[in-house]
């Protein structure tokens, strides 16, 4: 690609253009733009990797696979553990796919170290609201429970009070 030119690529989950052309699977689209209002015309390329077609490929021997087809099998299967012995045979055949490969391993490791982080941050806060609720009961109960007493007390000193002044015990209860 020239300095003035961009390249677009997009990894689709699902089929975007037709099945099959002939006898081939097609899973790769490329599509040029041409601006020709500027002098210098720049081109946009756009390139689709329909990774759903690709399944096909895992058949196919690695020495018989193009660089094309190892990259993606790769990107299409290197997340799921029943393909990891192809994936990873793969991988060994290609200098830049076995970089590639130590790379997203260190992003998912990084990604796994930031999801730790968070669940464990997410954990404190948790565990801090929880403790801040039960608190807030153990408050609560407190108070309803000294009422109660206060009431209770009140009532003992109503009960001494009217047996101090002589009051009869039957209309004390």
């Amino acid at each position: 690609m020239g300095p003035k030119e961009a390249c677009l690529l997009i990894f689709s989950r699902r089929s975007v253009l037709q099945e099959n052309e002939g006898d081939r699977i097609q899973y790769v689209t490329a599509a040029e733009y041409e601006d020709g209002r500027r002098e210098d015309s720049s081109t946009m390329r756009l390139i689709v990797l329909e990774l759903p077609k690709a399944k096909h490929l895992l058949k196919k021997p690695v020495a018989q696979m193009s660089l094309l087809d190892k990259w993606i099998v790769v990107l299409r299967y290197a997340a799921g553990r029943k393909y990891r012995e192809i994936v990873n045979e793969v991988i060994r055949s290609e200098e830049a796919l076995s970089m590639a490969a130590d790379k997203l391993l260190k992003i998912s490791q990084d990604d796994i170290e930031r999801a730790l982080f968070r669940s464990r941050r997410k954990y404190e806060a948790d565990r801090r609201s929880d403790v801040d609720v039960a608190e807030s009961i153990g408050r609560a109960k407190g108070i309803e429970i000294g009422y109660e007493r206060s009431r209770d007390e009140q009532g003992i000193e109503t009960v001494r009070a009217m047996l101090q002044d002589g009051e009869p015990a039957e209309k004390i209860i």
